[in-house]
């Protein structure tokens, strides 16, 4: 009886086993399993377009803004400001912590299945390339932004942020050190030049990594490590082919604006709407502009009118 039992239960696994494969081979109706290069360039780019708008809150710890406490938006961002990273008040707006995996999740889905569906090419490579970049990029900015400052004396002991390079939904996370975080950047990094293709990306789709991006983004990295002379040899190869400057007595393009000539790479949003109407610079900042001959002041400030009104005319 015993032997019977275990056969049907065999059976029966078989099957289960069968009708799994089966139902994975179906393609839900009005999905896309990504397959081909041109599936994975739009998984890349939902990637791009989901990267954290997250230093503009970051920008509200510094000493050159300012917070408007009457503004409407004050209480949801006020304890950011006040560098408080834990027990937030309910209505507070927290660093975007989900979001960074939410984008690290494409990024491991194109390498580890990207890799072996797309057909070899070019763009296969380019794709590629970007992927392991921005993952790269994404781990620098959560290790600064979550751990602590670089220091190759305590790195190693330092608490960074946890690594997944896997597509599983179920595994538990724990933290790597600074460190260790920095030797996946450094790791993505190589395989990113390996296969970069692009010098430079269009104007448009500059929110790429382009081999250019790769080395400026190489610099910065070398400089957070205390690494002064190889930020400075990647930073000398970055200016060989992107070293022009705007000239602002005859253009009204910020330099910082994607189609600028000083734009190496135009992913980043600095400050976004929301900030931008609830602060204001702070006085230090504006003492260190000649307001009147300084262009750039212009540009990058203008005045803000309050208008406060009395009871009466609120009624």
């Amino acid at each position: 009886m015993r032997k019977i039992t275990t056969i049907i239960a065999l059976a029966a696994i078989s099957f289960i086993n069968i009708g799994c494969d089966r139902f994975l081979d179906i393609q839900p109706e009005g999905k896309i399993i990504p397959v081909t290069a041109e599936d994975y360039r739009k998984v890349l780019t939902s990637a791009y377009s989901k990267y954290p708008v997250h230093k503009s809150l970051v920008a509200l710890r510094t000493d050159e803004t300012n917070l408007d406490d009457n503004g409407v938006d004050f209480i949801s961002y006020r304890e950011i400001a006040m560098w408080k990273d834990s027990n937030y008040d309910a209505t507070s707006t927290e660093l975007p912590w989900l979001s960074f995996y939410t984008v690290n999740f494409y990024l491991n889905q194109i390498i580890n299945e990207g890799s072996k569906t797309m057909q070899d090419s070019p763009e296969k490579n380019q794709i590629l390339a970007e992927a392991y970049a921005l993952r790269a990029y994404l781990y620098f900015d959560m290790v600064n932004l979550y751990g602590k400052p670089y220091n190759s004396a305590t790195a190693s002991t330092d608490r960074g942020v946890p690594i997944n390079l896997e597509i599983d939904l179920e595994q538990v996370l724990k933290p790597s050190s600074v460190q260790e975080v920095y030797t996946q950047v450094h790791a993505d990094l190589k395989k990113a030049e390996d296969l970069m293709v692009e010098q430079k990306q269009a104007l448009g789709v500059n929110y790429r990594f382009s081999k250019t991006a790769l080395l400026a983004f190489e610099a910065r990295t070398a400089l957070y490590e205390g690494d002064w002379n190889k930020a400075l040899n990647f930073a000398d190869q970055v200016l060989a082919v992107k070293g022009d400057l705007s000239n602002l007595n005859t253009t009204n393009t910020v330099p910082n604006h994607y189609a600028s000539p000083e734009s190496i790479m135009a992913l980043d949003n600095t400050w976004d709407n929301s900030i931008k109407n609830l602060s204001f610079a702070s006085p230090e900042l504006i003492s260190s502009y000649n307001v009147t001959a300084d262009k750039r002041f212009g540009m990058y400030f203008e005045k803000m009118v309050v208008s406060i009104k009395s009871p009466k005319e609120e009624v």
